[in-house]
């Protein structure tokens, strides 16, 4: 495999450049900027002297009246700037180049599919920049021509929706092929890896480290806490699930590893962040016994969820405060640390680490991702690299895998890769990537606090559609499983784990089915609202429609369905068809916002399978949160054979009754020559009846037996029986 070689120059130039992250909040508050902001001049290279793209965050220009950069609620992230709704609006920033060069551009922005902008250059050049999808992603914006000297670049957004543009990305258009040339390497080196993880299908997540609190109690030492885990029996837990990777948290809610990882001690001048016994390095040994394939989520440590730059690790990184408003300040310190940490583990566990999965890439963009790619191959030069783009696209062609929190309920899109395919997105935010998706069983990521309950959401029957879906197209699925102190998951979450695992499961009779599942078929005009959290939603999301005629169908077994969705002043109305045929129509208000309420209800169906659609028809919108499948009643367990035979010179029917149920059942047997009633055959017990035909000789036949259950259930029973003939 080829490796990348070392970079030439110095990285001093990150200081002046410029997810929902699994850590803190991302509660954004808008700032209003200034119209003309300090801008310092930014040197462009020639094709020479190209390392990798010049960054021009919308923050650290000068930006136009009406423009706001939205900024997180605390620092260290930096967002992006939002108000470019129309072509007065603009950003500005001052270039230099050493020649006349020209430049290839890429667009990373939140506008609508077909939206313009122009790139206009004060010496007279403009390229126009058009979008082919919507949401965040990136866009190849041409070529533009600079002159030697400085001059400035104006970005606007001159025709269609969307209001938000973190950065453009500038490459000298002759350094352009040998830098994809460089992607292609990086990729090309861990492509075996990245095939096995494809192979491996459905694997888990621990964000389990020690942080991780007992169920009750307090939580004790890292010492104790690393000393007290069981690693043969957690590693035999996790072979027994069926699952063939692992990604297993080395940093998360705290900064500090289960592992003498002496780098760390050397940044705080202290050993209280890192464990004395290699807990890592034991369970990369057992998983590389059982063949299991194991990666390491890694969290840079920024503190904003416990006080921001309250912690001694934090303060060591000496953060620039510019850099949240901004996106300028110098960063080196904590890219420096990063480095020699990330080094330090990657050539400790060496070929036993297959990956890493780097959070919060908005803290590391911009920066030189080559070079930290190469940091992390660091003992492994065939090793995966992810970073989390959240739900901007991704900030560098320098990794192999999609991170993909919280995509495993998200339908499959027009990007996907194709079914039997090779895995990787074609197109969308995380074009070029392996498809990946990690998601929580559970309420959170890991056990954070003192007696914290683990509560299970997902179910294997809710998440079999989507999860095989992206097994089909040779992705990988992670779901993550929180753990209490000493290493204790939840035994529910676990069961559907390998439910999920072991094969297709039908829906729990009376379970909510959610919204996102992907059996249900949606028309055009609908979309989902996600993260709603305070609204009492089912998996905190209802996808919703404004569109007359808009549908869903839903095909079930069982002999009813009810759709649950929340209803409000504004009308919710529609009609409601089973197999086709139209057997209801509904128009539902309520004083005020009332969650989970029952849309549409259809029961008493015969037990089988049936087809539910429901057809907005009027109203303000309608928002499915979930489905209910009311199952047939289970068979009651009743057993009952007939025998001819023969009494002397006449023939009797002899009827025998087993009653499997738990309770007593009452019994009717009809027969040609009459009926016998049992009022009650109790409980695992056999009942055995006669009935006197008074013939010699009688035809082959059948026996009705008939019953009922005290809940009420019933059962019915043919049985034949043959012909005798008595003397």
């Amino acid at each position: 495999m080829k490796t990348i070689p070392a970079r030439r120059g110095t990285r001093a130039r990150i200081a002046t450049m410029a997810v929902a992250a699994l850590v803190g909040g991302l509660l954004a508050a808008t700032v209003q900027t200034p119209a003309i902001a300090a801008t310092p001049t930014v040197p462009l290279p020639q094709a020479a002297d190209f390392e990798q793209p010049i960054t021009l965050l919308t923050a650290s220009g000068e930006l136009s009246p009406g423009l706001a950069v939205n900024r997180p609620a605390a620092q260290p992230k930096h967002f992006w700037t939002d108000g470019f709704i129309d072509g007065s609006r603009s950003v500005t920033w001052s270039v230099s180049s050493a020649q006349p060069t020209s430049y290839r551009i890429s667009l990373l922005a939140d506008l609508g599919t077909g939206s313009t902008l122009t790139l206009t250059s004060s010496a007279g050049a403009v390229t126009t920049i058009t979008t082919t999808a919507s949401g965040w992603t990136r866009t190849d914006g041409g070529e533009i021509a600079l002159p030697a000297g400085t001059s400035t670049l104006t970005l606007a957004h001159t025709s269609g929706s969307g209001q938000s543009i973190k950065s453009i990305e500038l490459v000298p258009a002759g350094a352009w092929a040998d830098y994809q040339a460089r992607v292609a390497a990086f990729k090309q080196a861990s492509e075996a890896t990245r095939v096995e993880l494809s192979e491996s299908g459905m694997g888990l997540m621990f964000q389990y480290g020690g942080w991780s609190f007992p169920a009750t109690g307090a939580n004790p030492d890292l010492e104790t806490h690393t000393d007290d885990f069981d690693v043969e029996a957690f590693a035999d837990l996790v072979e027994e699930a069926g699952v063939e990777h692992v990604i297993w948290s080395i940093t998360w809610w705290n900064y500090t590893m289960q592992a003498p990882i002496s780098a760390v001690d050397d940044i705080v001048g202290n050993g209280n962040r890192t464990a004395s016994r290699d807990l890592i390095g034991e369970l990369a040994d057992a998983f590389e016994e059982r063949g299991i394939m194991f990666l390491l989520y890694y969290h840079i440590g920024q503190d904003e969820h416990l006080g921001y730059n309250s912690t001694d690790f934090w303060q060591a990184q000496q953060w620039p405060d510019t850099f949240t408003p901004t996106g300028l300040g110098d960063r080196s310190t904590a890219l420096e640390n990063w480095k020699t940490i990330v080094t330090q583990i990657g050539e400790r566990y060496g070929t036993k680490l297959d990956g890493w999965f780097f959070d919060d890439g908005l803290i590391y963009y911009p920066a030189d991702f080559e070079e930290l790619g190469a940091v992390a191959r660091a003992g492994n030069p065939a090793r995966l690299v992810s970073w989390n783009n959240w739900i901007v696209a991704d900030y560098t062609e320098f990794q192999d895998v999609a991170f993909g929190e919280e995509g495993c309920v998200d339908r499959p899109g027009a990007g996907s890769p194709a079914v039997g395919g090779d895995g990787i997105i074609v197109s969308g935010k995380d074009a070029g990537l392996l498809q990946h998706c990690m998601q929580r069983m559970e309420q959170d990521w890991g056990v954070n606090s003192a007696n914290m309950p683990i509560t299970t959401l997902q179910t294997a029957a809710g998440l079999q559609c989507s999860v095989s879906d992206r097994l089909a197209r040779n992705g990988a699925v992670s779901l993550n499983l929180m753990m209490h102190y000493p290493g204790v998951p939840s035994p529910t979450s676990m069961a559907e784990i390998e439910k999920l695992a072991a094969g297709p499961v039908a829906p729990e009779p009376g379970a909510l089915i959610n919204n996102t599942e992907c059996g249900i078929s949606y028309s055009e005009g609908w979309a989902t609202a996600s993260n709603r959290t305070g609204a009492g939603d089912h998996l905190l999301d209802v996808t919703y429609t404004q569109t007359l005629d808009a549908s869903f169908e839903y095909a079930f077994t069982g002999t009813g369905i009810d759709a649950l969705g929340p209803i409000d002043s504004a009308a919710s109305v529609g009609d409601v068809y089973i197999d086709g045929a139209k057997v209801d129509s509904f128009s539902l208000t309520a004083p005020s916002h009332t969650p989970q309420s029952v849309l549409a209800s259809v029961q008493g169906l015969p037990a089988g399978s049936h087809t539910l659609k429901v057809v907005r028809t009027g109203g303000s919108y309608l928002q499915l949160d979930a489905l209910r499948i009311t199952a047939a009643p289970p068979e009651v367990a009743v057993e009952a054979t007939v025998v001819a035979t023969c009494r002397g010179a006449k023939a009797y029917l002899n009827a025998s009754v087993t009653n499997g149920e738990g309770a007593p059942v009452s019994v009717s047997i009809a027969t040609a020559y009459g009926t016998k009633e049992i009022e009650s055959v109790h409980a695992d017990r056999t009942r055995d009846v006669t009935v006197k035909t008074k013939l010699k000789r009688i035809p082959a036949g059948t026996t009705t037996v008939t019953g009922s259950t005290a809940d009420g259930r019933t059962f019915t029973r043919t049985i034949e029986y043959a012909a005798v003939a008595c003397r």
